[in-house]
């Protein structure tokens, strides 16, 4: 079993090591500077010796690593480092991490704040200058008074006044009331709906709780402005000696994955430091795409566990509850409005049935309409653009009567343009809002823009005070604000007035649109901070509103097309959507989006491709370019992870080739069969791709096409597991490959990458892992070069290339101690890559994380090991749910793993219930693929059999063994290869039986299991101590059956080969010592007792 303190030391090695090549420095390097010696650095990186490192060494040796950081980062890394060091060396002496009383004031810099403490005092920490903005949460709920209230009664509609009393939920009450009692320091937590379903509500009442049970509570924001202020404004929150804190994180979906992981890393950093429990509650409206990537980040960057999530259901489903709904709330509105008398003839709505009203926000607003009209002898609105347009109207008319009784207040025809441009571009500095109202020429001053800025705040005060430009609530009315406003819409019956000044705000030297103003940069690179919100909001807005396509969006996105790049891929796919948008943006769009990969852009250029394919296909006749039409929508679709879509597409290109010229056939035939794979269709992939060998082979001249489809050729064939023959043409289109470099044709150096990432899986399933190294090391190299040059373009294939690095290295005994290395930098960057595009990465995050927990298991570390196989499983499952033929396989490979590592960590039964769904897995696939599955079904099979026996179902074990034992029979039988692995399913299924009692069946498996690896350590003198494992099983055996003389040579035998084996690795230590049991009882029965 795994020294726990060893496993410890070498962690935290494995640390230092990372983090000293993250900074670039080669340990000779390092040693000059401390100064030390290779020596001695090396022990400390592989976590050697008893003691545990010094710490001045520790110091010094992270000192030197960081030197070239920032300085705020610098101290933080250091603390961090220093504080796992004292809590390491403290478990070692005292079984448990110590409280130590620190100095009388510190200043500790923490990763994203400063904290400034006093032993036994609150602390104040200092989050100026960052990226977020924390506010302190009371509790309290302010009062709107009525006056307000009848000025601007759509403000009754936010959460923070609660006029309408929180109600249901108690499911998620309680989940949270778990969630937030646990032991653990630190949580994280997720709670997702569609807007208007109630869960600021929801988290309000959390914090609530934890308040009245004496727990702190923040509130913190995204301000990706507030660290590019050359002087940042100071923002400090005390948090009290002793107390727990609650902290509530809104918009997370919106925030920047490394902003968020910042902010996380801070709370863990502060819970460790004040010796508290910290629970962070993170909302968002889904949990699609983004969340998985800030899982997996917390997961392997900070040990936290963040699978946990509470989606919210519709509250209000019935007509009946909506009405009952719409009572209690215009009940509550009439009382913070005081209307007098009953409501006895209030108007409900026409159209409560509607699935708008499924969410409790649209009955509310209904229910504040119909009141307000009530109370001023008005009309109640009976549909959802009536009460919209109702409640618009009623904000008018409070800036109207501010500018009637206050002497210089601002008029409301431009109130309705600040709040215009305040919900387009959201929550501000005061700097940026002055700046915001000077490109829209609402002010021309600084004085000017200050007194705009503050009547804005009188009729809406920020929520945060150090804010500016609070935008109309709720989101929804917010947009009807910007649709409403703009001319263009059918609606002409409404109420409320359009205004031309959004279609022509300026007027200097170009006519801009209000959005074009705020938007607009050259380069599109430079626009301001707010522009991304701002295209989400037009881009929502349209989709209910055409118009705003027309008037606003086409002309701003005809001028300056990169705008959708700048927009981020959700909002680029909204504005790619809508009906109304003009060809002439999507084509000049196209001629700014990259050819090849580019992670940060391939979800926008698969967008943009659809909808002109869409447009294209309408008018094309011609097959050959009807073809080439849908098989480039199919790369850019596979690029951007929509590979469903991007198959349908490339079965077309390949029917409408069929009908031009072979080359173009060939090329589409090509890139069907990589989709058709990917799908998991893989005989369908097989075909494809033999048809494309055959026609590029009669044209030779055509050097590349060839050797692509003959790369293509060896993935589906190693797919179908003939990995032999894969291998023949992978080397045929290596050497073609490297001819055609060799004349400086440098654009095959990515295709010569990948096809010796393909060589190196070949060679290793062939079981040749020195050459398979040597081409995945060559692989590795070539991608890192391209990479640093264009990372963006061939980030994801360097991660690919490193994915499978780990397994390589695990097999040769001279490097096997950098495999949990590279595994961890090869899950880096799927993280990078996944919080881009989930749908393209993900599965192969999920690999990335399979690899590194097997490479973790290995190292010892069997703890972190299943934690990273947990996620891949998750993620694999999830993926298979959806689409199994594609990721089941992988599924089963990761929960064989996961059993492998829980039956380390002594849960047995655990591995065997994870084993037995691998078992029912591999069988389907084995039924379908034999000569793919085999091999896996054996194995598991053979892993329940060794499970089932140290659990003491020996009848159960002996079935999987015979199992395992046939399947490996048969492969060997088909192709020659796998003799090891029959070996050792031989010799622990005679293991099994001899521990039975069923001696007479055992013995001949001993003899053949002997047999059987004499031959395989002719060729492989790895395989020596499996040879001595075997014969100390047939020493025993034969002892059995009364031949001791034989019992004692394959004893003796055993017991001297495992000597040697266990004084270089302690895995063959126990086996050592059953052969030594065996010798003795072999000795025993011989008559040699004195031996």
């Amino acid at each position: 079993m795994t020294d726990p303190w060893k496993a410890e030391l070498a962690a935290f090695g494995g640390r230092l090591r990372k983090l000293r090549k993250a900074n670039g420095l080669r340990l000779q390097d390092l040693a000059d500077r401390i100064p030390s010696n290779t020596s001695t650095l090396s022990q400390l990186e592989r976590g050697d010796g008893e003691r545990g490192p010094d710490q001045n060494l520790v110091r010094r040796y992270v000192e030197e690593c960081v030197a070239a950081l920032g300085a705020a980062l610098r101290e933080a890394t250091l603390t961090d480092v220093l504080r796992e060091h004292e809590e390491m060396m403290d478990r070692r002496q005292f079984g448990r991490p110590l409280a130590r009383r620190r100095a009388t004031a510190e200043r500790v810099v923490l990763q994203g704040a400063v904290l400034f403490e006093r032993p036994d005092e609150d602390a104040v920490v200092d989050f100026g200058g960052r990226r977020f903005e924390v506010s302190p949460v009371s509790g309290a709920m302010p009062e709107l008074p009525v006056d307000q209230a009848r000025a601007h009664p759509s403000r009754l509609l936010q959460p923070r006044f609660a006029v309408v009393p929180f109600t249901g939920r108690d499911d998620e009450l309680g989940e949270a009331e778990m969630w937030r009692g646990g032991t653990e320091p630190v949580a994280v937590q997720l709670l997702h709906a569609a807007g208007g379903q109630g869960k600021t509500r929801l988290a309000d009442r959390i914090a609530a709780d934890s308040l009245a049970l004496g727990w702190q509570v923040w509130q913190v924001r995204h301000d990706p402005a507030a660290a590019t202020q050359p002087e940042p404004a100071p923002n400090q929150v005390v948090l009290g000696s002793g107390a727990d804190l609650l902290v509530l994180l809104d918009y997370g979906d919106r925030w920047p994955t490394d902003d968020l992981m910042t902010f996380i890393r801070t709370m863990q950093q502060l819970a460790r430091r004040r010796e508290t429990r910290v629970r962070v509650l993170v909302l968002g409206r889904t949990a699609r795409h983004w969340w998985p990537a800030v899982v997996g980040r917390l997961d392997a960057d900070h040990h936290l566990d963040a699978t946990g999530q509470w989606p919210l259901s519709p509250l209000v489903r019935s007509t009946d509850a909506r009405r009952s709904m719409f009572r209690t709330a215009a009940a509550k509105f009439a009382e913070r409005l005081d209307v007098p008398g009953g409501l006895s003839t209030l108007t409900e709505p026409v159209d409560l049935d509607r699935a708008e009203y499924g969410q409790v926000l649209a009955v509310q607003m209904a229910a504040l309409a119909a009141v307000d009209a009530h109370l001023r002898g008005r009309t109640a609105p009976t549909d959802l653009l009536a009460v919209a347009d109702y409640l618009l109207c009623r904000e008018y008319a409070g800036w109207d009567e501010l500018h009637g009784t206050r002497a210089g207040f601002t008029r409301a025809p431009v109130m309705s343009r600040i709040a215009y441009t305040a919900t387009l571009v959201g929550s501000l500095s005061r700097p940026q809002a002055r700046a915001a109202l000077r490109r829209t020429e609402l002010a021309a001053s600084t004085d000017g823009a200050d007194r705009l800025i503050d009547d804005h705040l009188a009729c809406y005060p920020a929520r945060d005070p150090r804010t500016v430009f609070e935008p109309l609530h709720p989101d929804r009315l917010g947009e009807d604000l910007i649709a409403l406003t703009t001319p263009g819409h059918e609606h002409v019956h409404l109420n409320w007035q359009p205004d031309d000044w959004t279609t022509a705000a300026t007027g200097h030297e170009t006519v801009l649109s209000a959005a074009a103003a705020l938007t607009t940069a050259d380069p599109p690179a430079a626009a301001p901070t707010w522009a991304p919100g701002a295209l989400a909001v037009l881009a929502e807005s349209a989709h209910r509103y055409p118009h705003l396509s027309t008037e606003v969006i086409n002309p701003l996105l005809t001028t300056d097309p990169g705008l959708l790049l700048v927009a981020g891929p959700a909002a680029a796919t909204r504005l790619t959507e809508l009906p109304g948008l003009d060809i002439a943006v999507l084509e000049a769009a196209e001629v700014l989006l990259p050819q090849d990969r580019d992670v940060h852009l391939d979800v926008a250029a698969a967008a943009v491709a659809r909808k002109l394919t869409e447009r294209r296909l309408a008018t094309e006749t011609d097959a050959a370019r009807r073809a080439d039409l849908h098989g480039n929508l199919s790369v850019r679709l596979d690029k951007a992870g929509q590979y469903a879509e991007g198959l349908v597409h490339a079965d077309l290109a390949v029917m409408e080739a069929r009908q031009g010229t072979d080359e173009t056939l060939a090329l589409w035939l090509n890139s069907q069969s990589l989709l058709l794979a990917r799908a998991g269709n893989r005989k369908e992939a097989l075909a494809s791709a033999e048809e494309a060998a055959h026609i590029r082979r009669q044209r030779p001249h055509d050097v590349p096409g060839l050797a692509n489809a003959l790369n293509t050729l060896g993935i589906s064939l190693a797919a179908m597991g003939d990995h032999q023959e894969a291998l023949v043409h992978d080397e045929e289109a290596a050497r073609l490959y490297r001819r055609l470099v060799a004349q400086e044709r440098t654009e095959f150096v990515p295709d010569l990458a990948m096809v010796l990432h393909n060589i190196a899986a070949s060679r290793s399933d062939l079981e040749l892992d020195g050459p398979a190294l040597e081409a995945a090391d060559e692989s590795v190299a070539l991608y890192r070069a391209l990479a640093e040059e264009d990372f963006a373009a061939y980030g994801p294939d360097l991660a690919d290339a490193l994915q499978n690095l780990p397994a390589y290295l695990r097999a040769d005994p001279d490097r096997e101690g950098d495999a949990v290395t590279v595994a961890e930098e090869s899950v880096a960057l799927y993280r990078r890559l996944v919080a881009i595009n989930p749908a393209a990465f993900l599965p192969a995050l999920a690999g990335g994380l399979h690899n590194l927990g097997v490479s973790c298991s290995q190292a010892g570390n069997v703890e972190r090991a299943l934690r990273e196989l947990q996620e891949s499983v998750t993620i694999y499952r999830e993926l298979a749910q959806a689409d199994p033929d594609a990721y089941q396989p992988d599924l089963a490979l990761s929960l064989r793993s996961q059993a492998t590592s829980l039956s380390a960590a002594g849960r047995r039964e655990e591995a065997l219930q994870t084993g037995s769904e691998a078992v029912t897995l591999f069988s389907q696939l084995a039924s379908v693929n034999p000569r793919r599955f085999t091999g896996d079904l054996a194995m598991v099979f053979y892993n329940q059999a060794s499970y089932l026996s140290e659990l003491g179902r020996t009848d159960e074990a002996i079935k999987a063994g015979e199992e395992a034992v046939a399947s490996c029979r048969s492969m060997v039988d088909d192709d020659g290869l796998h003799t090891a692995d029959l070996a050792d399913a031989v010799h622990n299924l005679a293991f099994i039986l001899g521990e039975a009692g069923r001696h007479d069946e055992a013995l001949p498996l001993a003899e053949e299991a002997v047999e059987r690896n004499v031959v395989l350590v002719e060729e492989d003198e790895d395989r020596v101590p499996f040879l001595a494992v075997a014969r100390s099983t047939l020493g025993r055996e034969l002892a059995e059956r009364g031949r001791a003389g034989e019992a004692v040579r394959c004893a003796e035998a055993a017991v001297e080969a495992l000597r040697l084996e266990s004084e270089y690795d302690d895995m063959w230590t126990p086996f050592l010592s059953g052969a030594l049991t065996t010798w003795a009882i072999a000795l025993d029965s011989s008559g040699r007792r004195d031996a």
